[in-house]
């Protein structure tokens, strides 16, 4: 009888004990110290120093319980073995931009035009634009459609590849105010203008036009824009042009008025390229409503015109462009700018 009295004493103090204790490590969570004090619970993905040891243990030691996951933990140790060097993952090699990707200058007054999906639950980008100001900006009549979702919706600021994901604080909405010229011009406005002292826009800048006398003679010529895929637009290329002189004008499959080469539009070609661009996307001269540019004596560009939208196909031959200079006073008064615009 006295026997049981004692054992009835132990078990009551302490089997609370016991019963503490295991609730302590029914409670413990990961990251937390194991009871041998050198390893700390961890999912096994988790555990870096797990390899160092694989050749001395079958398994990482269980830690007695598992994560909120279900997934048991097991005890990582904290520290690798003496004189044991971690391996070193080699970094991976950048890849190689394309050469049509403008690498020698900079392109910040360009700019994706973003149009409602067909569900207006999103955007798909088209086009490119031109910033003449903090509240205009100029692109070709075939980006502007009849329908809600051919009509431009935003524009995005600084974006050289809209593809790759960026703050909505670059978007800018456009109104439904927009003018058009000829059905080959294009001019939109923004509700809220531009602040480009605002850090934020930093990669974002009004374009430089060129002077008349800097498309005299035999300039080198760049066409740049977005390029384009099935779906969207891609990031930014570059290609050289080569002014003909003896031009025929492009089949219109759209109706341009006002062609004129020997004043407001210029004809020329692209040049071939070294290599063909490896990101399924396509140098559209026309289609994307690439920009025409001159690099001045201090390798600097300027803005001479866009692609006139004689088709809203894309070019793939060496067949002649359009290209709407917007150097005379005509133009110049459509886009709001003074005869002194040119910098």
């Amino acid at each position: 009888m006295a026997l049981k009295t004692f054992n009835v004493i132990v078990l009551c103090i302490f089997l609370p004990l016991a019963n503490s204790f295991m609730w302590k490590i029914y409670q413990l969570k990961e990251n937390m110290p194991c009871l041998d004090k050198k390893s700390t619970c961890k999912l096994p993905d988790n555990c870096s120093t797990w390899n160092a040891y694989k050749d001395q243990q079958d398994s990482l030691a269980s830690c007695g319980f598992k994560s909120s996951t279900g997934m048991e933990l097991r005890c990582c140790p904290n520290q690798f073995p003496e004189g044991y060097v971690p391996p070193t993952t080699p970094k991976p090699t950048p890849p190689t931009p394309h050469p049509s990707i403008p690498t020698d200058f900079e392109v910040k007054h360009l700019a994706p035009i973003l149009y409602s999906t067909v569900y207006m639950d999103g955007f798909e980008y088209h086009c490119t634009a031109i910033i003449l100001s903090p509240t205009k900006l100029l692109t070709t009549s075939k980006c502007v459609g009849k329908k809600v979702r051919q009509k431009p919706s935003r524009i995005a600021v600084g974006v050289t590849d809209p593809r790759i994901n960026y703050d909505e604080e670059l978007e800018f909405a456009v109104t439904r105010n927009i003018k058009q010229m000829n059905n080959d011009l294009a001019l939109l406005e923004l509700r809220t203008a531009i602040d480009f002292t605002d850090k934020a826009m930093a990669n974002g800048s009004i374009a430089i036009l060129c002077h008349t006398d800097e498309l005299a003679g035999q300039p080198k010529l760049y066409a740049v824009g977005f390029a384009q895929n099935t779906v969207t637009n891609c990031g930014l290329f570059q290609t050289r042009l080569e002014r003909l002189s003896d031009c025929r004008v492009p089949e219109l499959r759209l109706p341009v008025r006002g062609i004129d080469i020997t004043s407001t539009h210029i004809c020329a070609r692209a040049m071939p390229e070294s290599s063909a661009r490896s990101d399924g996307c396509i140098n559209c001269l026309t289609a994307s409503s690439s920009v025409l540019h001159v690099e001045r004596a201090d390798g600097s560009l300027c803005v001479a015109g866009i692609a006139t939208p004689t088709t809203d196909e894309c070019n793939l031959t060496d067949n002649p462009v359009l290209y709407t200079i917007f150097l005379n006073s005509a133009f110049k008064n459509f886009l709001g700018l003074p005869e002194s615009a040119s910098n």
